[in-house]
């Protein structure tokens, strides 16, 4: 889960990044948990 924020993050801008996260894992994020997980993992 943390590769792929971080993943998502690099390549996209964060307000695509929620959507991009549930299509390649099902899993629904919101856009504060995402910046979260990646601030903790940086």
């Amino acid at each position: 889960m943390e590769n792929c924020c971080l993943l998502i993050s690099a390549n996209e801008s964060y307000q695509t990044a929620e959507k991009d996260l549930e299509k390649l894992t099902g899993i629904k994020i919101s856009h504060s948990t995402l910046l979260i997980l990646v601030k903790t993992v940086v």
